[in-house]
């Protein structure tokens, strides 16, 4: 009989084992909503292109635009991320594949945000109003000053390093701020670094701006930018400080826009020597119902024999044109421009522009 149940009792051990070893086999609890995965968050942005520009050799062309993928994701309460990829048709039929934005934030607050990554440069409006998906602007093009580095722009558009930014109500107003620290500019003017600063000067970018109490939708603000360029082997070093300014007023489909922005580099080599590029934009439009007519003047003016850039013409340009909004996420812009390069001769455009969101 003892031996009997000493049986059943080995037995039971096998068939029910303890709790200790339950436990190792057990399903993990059920996830808390903090605990939940991040949900990733994609958006599209596209846009194709006719234009004509009359008198040049560049006429009667259809062209694809950026294919933009708007990509975020929640990690947690505080912490975020983004990134822009970009798909952009290239001149050799070979397509470009750039990583336009990415980086992570965390949101202590609305006067504490602290980002790391590759970021727009605050240096104005334009730049963090408007980003690569034409669908956003009103107009089909970016002025000229606002230009991609990549497409021959002149300001450092882009930037990599560490930036903290933020919002305090100040009266009836608000004010607004950033500070960054960041990866200087390379050697090449339309080059961006992704992988290296080439000397030990960081970029220090400081931007600030206030929302007035009235009248409602106005907002004023400016920027500055210190930076070192390195030497190359035709050049010295040159130093390099961007001053920009802006006012805009945005309110029940009014939007008035003003930017000014002045870069000046120096090189120091036997002979102190100064190069001053400008820009600027003024742009207005009004919606009326799903038609929102809009009109441009933009300028640059470059330093001659500027050993940054390899282009030295300067421009005038007037766009105007309307902008119809026949469906929620597709947009259709018609424009017609006059630029007016120095030196060469003047010429006349139109130009039509699918937009679109998906």
């Amino acid at each position: 009989m003892r031996r009997a149940g000493r049986w059943l009792m080995a037995a039971a051990v096998l068939v029910v084992p303890p709790a200790a070893a339950q436990t190792t086999v057990a399903a993990p609890p059920a996830s808390t909503p903090d605990e939940s995965p991040p949900r990733l968050v994609i958006k599209g942005f596209g846009n194709v292109d006719f234009r004509n520009e009359f008198d040049t050799q560049r006429d009667q062309t259809f062209s694809l635009g950026e294919l933009d993928l708007f990509v975020t994701s929640e990690l947690s309460e505080k912490l975020s991320f983004l990134t822009e990829i970009v798909f952009e048709p290239a001149e050799d039929q070979e397509p470009l594949v750039d990583v336009e934005r990415y980086q992570i934030e965390y949101s202590h607050s609305d006067l504490v945000n602290v980002a790391l990554g590759r970021m727009h440069t605050m240096l104005g409006h334009w730049n963090q109003a408007y980003h690569h998906g034409a669908w956003f602007q009103t107009t089909a093009h970016r002025p000229e000053v606002y230009e991609f580095e990549d497409e021959g722009g002149v300001l450092p558009v882009h930037e990599l390093g560490l930036r903290v930014s933020g919002r305090r109500a100040a009266g009836r107003g608000r004010v607004e701020y950033s500070a960054s620290l960041t990866n200087g500019r390379g050697p090449v003017a339309h080059r961006f670094e992704n992988l290296r600063d080439f000397d030990r000067h960081k970029a220090v970018n400081l931007w600030l701006a206030w929302a007035l109490p009235a009248p409602a939708g106005l907002k004023a603000g400016g920027a500055v930018r210190f930076d070192r360029v390195p030497a190359a082997e035709t050049r010295a070093p040159l130093s390099e400080r961007v001053v920009g300014g802006f006012l805009t007023y945005q309110h029940s489909g009014t939007e008035l826009l003003a930017e000014v922005l002045l870069l000046t580099h120096r090189e120091k080599g036997g002979l102190e020597s100064r190069f001053r590029t400008s820009g600027f934009y003024l742009q207005a439009s009004r919606r009326l119902g799903r038609f929102t007519p809009f009109y441009r003047f933009e300028g640059l003016d470059r330093a001659p024999g500027h050993p940054y850039y390899a282009s030295a013409s300067d421009l005038r340009r007037h766009v105007g044109g309307v902008r119809a909004d026949p469906w929620p996420w597709a947009a259709i812009k018609f424009e017609v421009g006059h630029d007016a390069p120095d030196p060469g001769p003047g010429y006349a455009s139109v130009a039509l522009q699918a937009a679109f969101t998906f």
